[in-house]
């Protein structure tokens, strides 16, 4: 028997976390699935992304002027009404840098459908960031260059920490495994989603760890020296961490060229 699954876009649809006077209105209790805090400078390329004041999304910084995340955090909105929230792990902080975007460029091919096709999107920065211990460029995953299936992948995010929750205040990181994409197609080619060589499927089998809304666009991540991205988060099954369901991310390896293409990168 199929059992009833909901696949929703790992987006903040109802914008529930302001940014106001450089504070964030949240709840700071709530975590992505029962992930854990980041450490403080951990990952400084974290950054967060916000819509017309309220958080939405997350973002990871490649460079001084140009920042990654998911198309479907972007697709169909004023591009003048994005923001990112730079060097802090703390929504709330007031140290945090707000840089406004000034261009958003999705991918040409990005389908807004279940598949999620191509769902990757660059934006640029009004104003270059200065970059120190805690803003820092993220190292990309180059064609060829992904880790095999089953390796230990870190997502992390400020989305949920339940299905219907609230955006948490405190970066949030959870460690995964990598499926292989047959494997991950064998388990959403019956709900009707097709998982693509430009997908990167991660998770645990036994569920209860992982992505939630809020967490799309932000990073998956191997970590090392260089700690290397992966994947961009993308869509996933509901209730978040459902058992036997990984998150389907966009793998950047396969987008190299692309933003190569239309950054100065």
């Amino acid at each position: 028997m199929i059992h009833r699954i909901h696949i929703l876009l790992l987006v903040l649809t109802s914008q529930t976390c302001l940014l106001a006077n450089g504070k964030s209105l949240i709840n700071p209790n709530l975590r992505i699935v029962n992930g854990s805090n980041a450490g403080v400078g951990e990952f400084p390329f974290m950054c967060a992304l916000y819509y017309k004041g309220f958080f939405t999304c997350g973002a990871t910084i490649l460079s001084e002027e140009w920042i990654l995340t998911a198309a479907h955090c972007v697709y169909n909105r004023d591009e003048s009404e994005f923001s990112v929230l730079t060097g802090t792990n703390d929504l709330m902080d007031p140290n945090g840098t707000e840089t406004y975007v000034s261009q958003v460029i999705i991918h040409e091919q990005y389908q807004n459908t279940i598949d999620q096709v191509d769902d990757i999107a660059l934006l640029k920065l009004t104003v270059a960031l200065e970059f120190d211990s805690l803003t820092q460029p993220v190292t990309l995953s180059q064609p060829n260059g992904d880790p095999p299936a089953n390796s230990a992948v870190v997502v992390m995010g400020w989305g949920v920490n339940q299905y219907k929750g609230h955006p948490m205040q405190y970066l949030q990181k959870a460690t995964i495994d990598l499926y292989n994409n047959p494997s991950c197609e064998a388990i959403y080619e019956p709900y009707g989603i097709n998982i693509l060589g430009t997908n990167l499927c991660a998770g645990t089998p036994q569920g209860g760890i992982g992505q939630c809304t809020g967490d799309s666009g932000g990073p998956v991540v191997v970590e090392g020296s260089p700690t290397v991205q992966v994947g961009v988060v993308s869509f996933s099954a509901k209730p978040c961490g459902i058992q036997g369901f990984p998150g389907v991310n966009t793998r950047v390896s396969q987008f190299i060229h692309w933003i190569q293409n239309n950054t100065d990168l």
